[in-house]
């Protein structure tokens, strides 16, 4: 199912992106893919100049940090600074439909355009300077995260990575800006509600650590971002989701998200934290939500 998810998604964003491509096309003058001499026949029965292949080889190309020559380099920029804007209406639009599933997958999505890197590649390719050849050493002395960096003694740390002091600084910053985000949370009128009553769940994003949040470190993204949350309540087991905010905040955020109380059942509910530019970061917590049959008026 997750994958299924994951391809619908992607190809969603894919088509939108079209759209766009379409217009900046007309705009801007984007170029069309040149044909290989001796190959032309091959390259035009993959159609390898329509928009949609185009826009589908530049984004993978993003996802798997593959150089392109400037002119591409330049159309791939024209997606990537509306990619994130698509995305957001997506969840958005997924969300008002009440599917938590292609809603998480979705922000999911939005992480993979601003990192720059599939879902699941490591969270170390986040951190400056760390290429698949060291990520694998990191892994394989038990590396696998950046908690797992950080947690590591100084002497054992600067012999795994081998890099300049400048080069220490800059992945000790990002270590340091990457988000450590707690998630709490109360249900405002018990955790047993009548059918049809009004469910108040108040959240509290508390960031931990000294560091106010900056801009996003992100490299590969063409433009500056700024660190946002969406805070979500869903049941997994049905796919349904019941309430959503997007927010952005300094050291502590509160949140109150409303939904109806579903048919009279017990539920298993979820409250995520889901970040739209780090990978790995998101907060989830269990609650347990027993609905009653609505006491008939007179």
């Amino acid at each position: 199912d997750y994958d299924i998810y994951l391809s619908v998604t992607y190809f969603i964003l894919l088509e939108l992106c079209i759209i766009l491509f379409f217009f900046f096309q007309a705009e801007d003058g984007i170029r069309d893919f040149c044909l290989s001499r001796g190959l032309g026949d091959v390259y035009k029965r993959q159609h390898f100049n329509e928009p949609d292949t185009k826009t589908n080889i530049l984004l993978q190309c993003h996802f798997s940090r593959i150089p392109l020559i400037p002119d591409f380099a330049y159309d791939q920029r024209i997606i990537l600074e509306h990619a994130i804007r698509i995305v957001q209406a997506m969840v958005d639009v997924i969300s008002s439909n009440g599917w938590l599933k292609p809603a998480i997958l979705t922000m999911q999505l939005s992480q993979m355009i601003v990192q720059a890197q599939w879902i699941n590649d490591s969270q170390l390719f986040q951190l400056p300077h760390f290429t698949q050849e060291l990520v694998q050493r990191c892994k394989n002395q038990g590396i696998e995260d950046l908690a797992d960096l950080m947690n590591m003694e100084d002497d054992d740390r600067i012999k795994l990575l081998q890099m300049s002091e400048q080069e220490i600084e800059e992945v000790a910053e990002a270590c340091n800006r990457y988000p450590s985000v707690n998630l709490e949370f109360t249900v405002k009128n018990g955790e047993s509600v009548e059918s049809g009553d009004v469910v108040a769940i108040s959240a509290v994003l508390t960031r931990e650590g000294e560091m106010s949040p900056e801009n996003v470190i992100a490299p590969y993204f063409p433009k500056e971002k700024e660190e946002s949350w969406w805070v979500v309540v869903g049941d997994a087991k049905s796919n349904k989701l019941y309430g959503i905010k997007r927010v952005t905040f300094n050291e502590q955020s509160k949140v109150e998200i409303k939904f109806a109380a579903p048919e009279p059942g017990e539920y298993e509910l979820t409250l995520y934290a889901v970040c739209d530019s780090y990978i790995g970061c998101d907060q989830g917590q269990k609650l347990t939500l027993k609905v009653t049959p609505a006491e008939e008026q007179e």
